[in-house]
């Protein structure tokens, strides 16, 4: 049984990177950490920046705030994304598939190569997520190429 899906863990994968580029403190502090509650307690970009700031102010714990528009589109082009990932990747066979797992976890980032070897055992969300990371990064290249 799979605790968090696939458009989940891609979407929190997104904001990290987003957030990541931006310096946050908290993700810069704790990276693995942050991801990990980012999946596990479904942060929206807006819930991370809040959950962020409070480290460093106090704030008044209100009612959570619908996502916006822009949060929803982002929620849409991840998972679009994700599903044309996916048609690629059905389409390619097992030998295709080993050699581009292997090229993609060759150029990983460091964060993402440690988080693949160290969970690859279990194969739980974390590998999964690190994957889905690794494998996502060569595919856009490509896709870009290709457009």
């Amino acid at each position: 049984m799979e605790q968090f899906s696939e458009p989940r863990i891609f979407e929190k994968i997104r904001l990290f990177d987003e957030l990541s580029r931006k310096q946050g403190k908290r993700v810069s502090k704790n990276a693995p950490g942050f991801l990990v509650a980012s999946i596990r307690e479904d942060y929206s970009s807006t819930k991370a920046v809040q959950t962020q700031t409070r480290t460093h102010v106090a704030t008044t714990v209100g009612k959570a705030l619908e996502p916006s528009k822009a949060e929803k589109a982002h929620s849409k082009e991840a998972e679009q994304a994700l599903q044309q990932f996916e048609i690629f990747w059905n389409g390619l066979t097992d030998a295709e598939q080993s050699a581009f797992d292997l090229e993609a976890l060759s150029r990983a980032d460091k964060f993402s190569a440690k988080q693949y070897d160290s969970n690859r055992e279990g194969k739980g969300s974390l590998f999964k997520a690190a994957r889905l990371r690794i494998l996502m990064s060569p595919f856009r290249e490509r896709e870009l190429k290709n457009h």
